[in-house]
């Protein structure tokens, strides 16, 4: 199980985070208050996007998903 994350939706964020399935985005004070009450009231939701979080960085940005391409870059020196 992972931890739900809300975030701003600037940056890398965009690019990482799927809203309503692996994460929130809050961009002004009414909805991280908005986004944090959901999550905190919905235990379904919470577990849901938790575990789509985690899968999303074990798949992209875990040691084990890229020491292949840390493998690879350093062969081609």
């Amino acid at each position: 199980m992972g931890i739900p994350v809300v975030c701003s939706p600037v940056g890398v964020h965009k690019e990482i985070i799927q809203e309503g399935i692996n994460g929130l985005f809050a961009a002004s004070n009414h909805e991280w208050i908005e986004k944090i009450n959901l999550l905190a009231h919905d235990k379904t939701l919470r577990e849901r996007i938790g575990l789509e979080g985690k899968k999303t960085v074990d798949s992209h940005y875990s040691l084990k998903a890229n020491v292949p391409k840390f493998i690879t870059a350093i062969k081609g020196i």
